[in-house]
């Protein structure tokens, strides 16, 4: 499966959902979902399509950026950065020459190199000969008055923290300015040229061996092996030539406003969104229990992805993050919901199925969410089924079809029916109210080749549809047609026949209810 997410610049408007759903029907996808209001939205596709590039290029005359990836290799243990018009929104070679009166000199000859036009170690030789005689009292000054923060640094880097990721700073510019930048924005480590000096003042010099194209390689490497991680764990960011190799060599490479020669180089490209493009939380499928104390200081972010893990409480500082777009906590063990949630005036789509819910905060219906309806991309904006929700339930929540509403738990394809588990009191067995109507396990083996079972489990002996479905819903071969199950446990066998590889799913239902699971057949 591949990822398609698409970006627009923060606070533009530009992305709307008719925009979001042309591109859906285009390539075939189910539905997607709006991570941040009108400015980045996200679905999954079955295969990387034939006019990726054509489509990117319409979508850039759109001022939105386009990007592709594999869906179950997005997420990532280390953070590889660039520094210069990457991690700050100045080149700092330049700013030093700007303030001995030679900047429009020195700022072509980084334009050129950067762009790869001059070997970037030839380049940085001469323009840092240039800066002979330069007092070290001058780059205090620049570091005070010209750098800035490339906007989304420091929700980057914190979220990757958040994360458990390692970051570094790799930088083919200076360590007197990379040591105050990566402490700042909290990189574990940095590597960046060294100027020479002598009695205060630049000597036109660099200390041996300089740091360009090949030594950001050779970084990637000693940091990913002193991890034990591979080169594919990495996501490198980057815009300039010298980068180039290291975003090739990276599992994800991003060109960050890059140059021309750069970005045309890289697949992961980000020419309109900032460096909050890649900082929303996935943390999905992590068995996390407790969330990092560092969580609450994330206020920048939009969306977080907390699904399936084992996680019982969101402590009162989830009310700290109230830029929060899009809250998925589906597929955890919360017993309880903070009241400090209602501080969220930003959130749209709040997924809170699949916990242990017993009851809710009394300020939940002054939330500003949409209780009933779903986006165009058929996702519900609020979902809470199969929680333990039977007492004093909220009017807001109560006067919904998606008190009872799931979404399938592996690739939210579809939507499922999940009531509410609630203890029962009966008086004898005629008697005896089934808190469901059935449950189906979880498929094995899966992936599979070339069948697949489940267990069906029904209260009492039923009538059953079971039918399997492709990626878009089209029925594609029928188990059973109304067969009468029995009582218990039932196993149920799909043989594939001369299916093609890729995404299946079966499709349970009775008269009541409807229960949909993925399989995933591989030849």
């Amino acid at each position: 499966m591949y990822a398609v997410t698409l970006i627009a610049p923060p606070s533009s408007g530009f992305l709307k959902p008719n925009l979001v759903k042309g591109l859906c029907n285009a390539w075939g996808a189910l539905n997607y979902v709006f991570l941040a209001n009108e400015e980045a939205a996200e679905f999954l596709i079955p295969m990387m399509p034939e006019d990726r590039w054509s489509m990117w290029t319409k979508f850039q005359n759109l001022k939105i950026d386009l990007v592709i990836q594999e869906d179950n290799a997005r997420k990532k243990s280390i953070l590889l950065a660039d520094m210069d018009s990457t991690m700050i929104e100045q080149e700092c070679i330049d700013e030093l020459a700007s303030e001995i009166g030679i900047g429009e000199e020195v700022k072509f000859i980084t334009a050129k190199a950067m762009n790869g036009e001059l070997n970037f170690e030839e380049a940085l030789i001469e323009r840092v000969s240039l800066l002979n005689g330069l007092h070290t009292k001058i780059i205090d000054k620049v570091l005070t008055e010209r750098i800035t923060y490339m906007p989304g640094a420091s929700t980057l880097l914190a979220t990757m923290k958040a994360n458990g990721c390692y970051t570094a700073l790799v930088s083919g510019g200076f360590t007197v300015f990379s040591d105050k930048v990566s402490a700042y924005l909290g990189f574990d480590e940095n590597h960046a040229n060294v100027l020479l000096t002598s009695k205060n003042k630049l000597i036109g010099k660099l200390q041996e061996p300089i740091l360009g194209k090949k030594a950001k390689v050779q970084q990637l490497e000693h940091i990913a092996g002193k991890l034990n991680q591979s080169a594919r764990q990495v996501i490198a960011v980057g815009d300039g030539a010298n980068d180039l190799d290291m975003l090739s060599k990276a599992g994800t490479g991003v060109a960050l406003h890059a140059k021309p020669s750069v970005a045309e180089q890289c697949d992961v490209r980000i020419n309109f969104g900032d460096l909050t493009s890649l900082a929303s939380l996935y943390l999905e499928w992590n068995r996390i229990s407790v969330l990092p104390q560092s969580f609450s200081e994330l206020s920048s972010l939009a969306s977080v992805y907390l699904n399936n893990n084992i996680i019982t409480s969101l402590g009162d500082s989830i009310g700290n993050l109230t830029n929060l777009f899009f809250l998925d906590v589906g597929y955890n063990e919360l017993e309880f919901i903070p009241e400090s949630i209602c501080s969220l005036v930003n959130l749209s789509y709040f997924w809170l199925f699949n916990n242990n819910l017993t009851s809710l905060p009394d300020c939940f219906c002054g939330m500003e969410l949409d209780w009933i309806n779903d986006d165009d991309g058929g996702y519900p904006f609020f979902a809470m089924g199969a929680n333990n929700l039977c007492d004093n339930i909220p009017a807001c929540v109560m006067n919904t079809e998606h008190f009872e509403l799931s979404l399938d738990q592996f690739y939210y394809s579809f939507p499922v029916l999940s009531p509410q588990e609630c203890d029962t009191v009966t008086t004898s067995v005629s008697n005896v109210i089934f808190p469901y109507q059935f449950n189906i396990s979880s498929p094995y083996p899966n992936p599979f080749n070339p069948s697949v079972n489940l267990d069906l489990n029904i209260p009492y002996d039923r009538r059953m549809m079971i039918e399997i479905l492709d990626l878009k819903g089209k029925r594609i071969d029928i188990i059973s047609d109304g067969k009468i199950y029995k009582q218990g446990k039932n196993n149920i066998t799909w043989y594939s026949k001369n299916n093609p590889s890729g995404i299946y799913f079966f499709k349970i239902q009775d008269n009541n209810q409807t229960l949909v699971k993925k399989v995933i057949l591989m030849k």
